[in-house]
């Protein structure tokens, strides 16, 4: 019986996500209908951000009309720009409370003898991380990492910058650490790393080489040999991390 039931379960979420079949015709028509929607609702909207009361021409006459169909489209349209503008809001939140919170750690870094390698403000599923990263010389310790969490707790508070429950985490880079800023860069220069691109280039994403050049716009060079060398603009970048693997 459990068998059945799983098989159901699959044809119906097979069932329910299958592509609709429109007709090369169909289509063009159902394009044609949007845009005529589309270019109504603009004719709309300038005349209703006109002074009417002394307009008795056309444009009075089109601002009495309002099909049914097209409030659906215009409603979806609404949506889509205040989801957009609700991301952009988060974005920018997210890197207002990074940069503050790098101008209170950094100086808490210093006075423990450790180095501020990253800050983060990140949510996963419903919960909201802030997450600093520590570094030094001799490599990071448990107890470095409780140090900086007990340091930062009283100057957070104090700050009161994240107006939601977050979890505040403090650790190392790790291995394969990525570079994000500029100094990580000159920190790293001549270093074995990994640079991923957004898009496939010849095919591949992901190369290996040896970190050469870093431009202030964020353009990466790295090395193949001494022949091959390949530069990558920052909007083509992915992310670059240390290459700890390779020998």
């Amino acid at each position: 019986m459990r068998s059945v039931g799983k098989l159901r379960f699959r044809t119906l979420y097979s069932a329910h996500f299958r592509a609709p079949k429109f007709s090369t015709l169909h289509f063009q028509l159902s394009i044609l209908k949007n845009a005529c929607i589309f270019i109504y609702y603009m004719v709309y909207y300038e005349c209703t951000n006109m002074n009417l009361s002394e307009s008795r021409g056309t444009c009075s006459h089109i601002y009495c009309q309002k099909p049914r169909f097209g409030r659906k489209v215009l409603n979806n349209f609404k949506k889509f720009v205040e989801k957009k503008n609700k991301i952009k809001r988060g974005a920018d939140l997210a890197k207002n409370t990074v940069s503050q919170v790098w101008e209170i750690a950094e100086p808490i870094a210093e006075e423990l003898g450790l180095i501020l390698w990253d800050v983060c403000f990140e949510k996963e599923g419903a919960n909201y991380y802030l997450r600093i990263f520590i570094d030094k010389e001799d490599g990071v310790g448990i107890e470095d990492c409780v140090n900086m969490s007990h340091a930062m707790d009283a100057p957070l508070d104090e700050a009161d910058l994240i107006d939601r429950q977050y979890n505040l985490q403090v650790s190392s880079p790790g291995i394969e650490r990525k570079l994000t800023r500029d100094f990580h860069f000159d920190y790293f220069m001549g270093e074995k790393v990994i640079l991923k691109l957004i898009r496939p280039f010849e095919g591949q994403r992901e190369f290996k080489g040896v970190l050469i050049d870093y431009s202030e716009d964020g353009a990466v060079t790295i090395e193949f040999d001494e022949e091959n060398t390949m530069t990558a603009e920052k909007k083509e970048i992915a992310w670059v991390k240390l290459d700890d693997f390779s020998f």
